[in-house]
């Protein structure tokens, strides 16, 4: 008996392997099958396999070893997120503050650059005004001849202004001219006076050098008042004769001519005429005696 049997062992013909290769090949096609499976599955969308989801591998005879697990697969999803930005642009205000500076006044103030006698007028007024917060004192210089002016001295303060009025006292003599504010802080403040008249008037002749002076050219200076004043005119009596001269105005009311000159000693004199375009005159009569000069 034992000689049969290891006869049958040792035999070529008999199946000794072929049991184990069967089970080792049956469990390689299973782990195949489970991975499969897993893949499609993955490819579905399927979640994330359970622990009792697992499958086990089929037996493959009684020689097949211990069960194996096959891996489990999981397919992990993720977001993708995009994020708008978005820019608002906010609009800047710029806001610009004016400051506004009032500087002060001058030290005296008149309010006025010019006081003006109307045709028949006799008297006018002015109001001066100061912006120093300290007294000021103040004089009148400068007042036209035919006329004064009250007061000629006073103080100003902010709280109290002072009034002046200039009066007319010669209408003959009385002419245009310029006054002038001296303060006692050295402020100087000019008022040009006028003088209205519905006539011409002539408000006085000068000449240019006063008194002329023999080998120099002389000028006859005359101030006309009043409105509508066409021509001015001198009749004029000297060495060389009588003549008559028209006059030129240089300036408002200001009006001059050149005069035949003399030897030192002779004198010049005449009559100034003032013609209105109504046809109204005014004269004035002026006399001078020519200096010695240089070579005279």
């Amino acid at each position: 008996m034992n000689e049969r049997r290891r006869f049958r062992r040792s035999s070529p013909d008999a199946p000794q392997g072929k049991v184990a290769v069967l089970t080792v090949f049956l469990g390689l096609v299973a782990v195949a099958v489970i991975a499969g499976v897993g893949f499609v599955g993955s490819d579905g969308g399927s979640s994330e396999r359970s622990p009792e989801e697992s499958v086990a591998p089929h037996a493959a005879g009684s020689d097949v070893g211990p069960t194996s697990v096959a891996p489990t697969t999981a397919l992990i999803r993720g977001a993708t997120s995009t994020t708008l930005f978005v820019t608002t642009t906010t609009p800047i205000t710029t806001t610009t503050t004016t400051t506004t500076t009032t500087l002060p006044g001058p030290p005296l103030d008149p309010g006025v650059a010019e006081v003006v006698f109307g045709p028949g007028v006799r008297s006018v007024a002015f109001t001066v005004r100061t912006s120093s917060p300290d007294p000021l004192e103040f004089d009148v210089t400068g007042v036209p001849d035919g006329m004064t002016a009250s007061p000629t001295h006073a103080t100003v303060t902010q709280a109290s202004p002072v009034t002046i009025t200039l009066t007319i006292t010669d209408q003959d003599r009385a002419g245009g001219g310029t006054i002038v504010l001296v303060g006692s802080d050295g402020s100087r403040v000019p008022v040009r006076v006028t003088v209205q008249s519905a006539a011409p008037s002539v408000a006085g002749v000068s000449f240019d050098p006063d008194p002329p002076v023999c080998g120099r050219p002389v000028r006859l200076l005359a101030l006309v008042t009043g409105g509508g004043v066409s021509s001015v005119s001198a009749s004029v009596a000297a060495a060389g004769g009588r003549s008559t001269v028209q006059l030129k105005e240089s300036a408002p009311g200001a009006w001059s001519a050149a005069l035949p000159g003399g030897p030192a000693g002779s004198s010049i004199s005449g009559t100034v005429v003032a013609t209105a375009s109504n046809g109204q005159t005014a004269r004035k009569g002026f006399s001078t005696v020519i200096a010695h000069g240089p070579g005279c």
